[in-house]
């Protein structure tokens, strides 16, 4: 399946190569750096440990951590081995989607949702890359279930209006949407997109009161705004 290079996620409508001259300078050099070495780690123990690891609250819904900076390493940096643990992790999203065997092992016994928008950005960043059989099966998923992974208005009608989890679903589905679902030929993609955006919009409104702390507590809240970010 051929895709345009083009990206339509995170550094949509940016001056890449500003932005990439931009993180080799100071102060933001360090943070660069580091990164790097962060995603090296988890890389090694996601190698040891075929990515069925917990990593705290809040983020056993994923199993492709750092996905997203890896992609970055190898569309700035050349970097081999990132290309591989990005093409590994949307391997293994879309062996757990094919056999519901692996996700009852994985942690928190759950398919992965959070990975479906990580691995949608990463793999936007590395389109031309992952032009094959990879991006093929990882298309397909997006188009069969990623995309339709929401609870529809619950998100922002009734007592769902708000709430976390209807959030981060929609959030997550209108991510996949927007960057793939033109691509990968989703009949709704665009109304999948317009429901994330109507799902941040009820969600500032009605899960924080007038000083912005989250009614959900700072945990639930931090996600729903990390989403919202997004």
């Amino acid at each position: 399946m051929q895709v345009a290079i083009q990206s339509r996620g995170l550094l949509a409508g940016l001056d890449e190569s500003a932005l990439k001259a931009r993180v080799q300078t100071p102060p933001y050099q360090k943070l660069w750096d580091d990164m790097a070495r962060a995603w090296r780690l988890v890389a090694e123990r996601s190698a040891r440990a075929d990515g069925n690891y917990g990593y705290g609250a809040l983020a056993w819904y994923s199993i492709s951590p750092l996905a997203i900076e890896a992609a970055l390493l190898h569309r700035w940096r050349g970097d081999a081995v990132a290309l591989d643990y990005v093409r590994g992790r949307a391997e293994h999203l879309v062996r757990m989607a094919e056999d519901p065997s692996l996700a009852a092992r994985a942690p928190g016994k759950a398919y992965p949702v959070h990975s479906n928008w990580e691995l949608a950005l990463a793999a936007d960043l590395c389109r031309a890359a992952l032009d094959g059989p990879v991006l093929d099966r990882l298309m397909r998923l997006f188009r069969t279930r990623a995309i339709d992974f929401h609870n529809g208005t619950r998100s922002i009608l009734y007592y769902g209006a708000g709430a976390n989890i209807p959030l981060c679903q929609a959030v997550t589905a209108g991510i996949v949407a927007l960057v793939w679902g033109q691509d990968c030929a989703h009949p709704e993609w665009e109304r999948v997109v317009d429901l994330a955006r109507d799902a941040c919009i009820e969600n500032l409104r009605y899960g924080f009161d007038q000083n912005g702390y989250p009614y959900e507590g700072t945990g639930y809240g931090h996600t729903t705004l990390f989403h919202i970010y997004l």
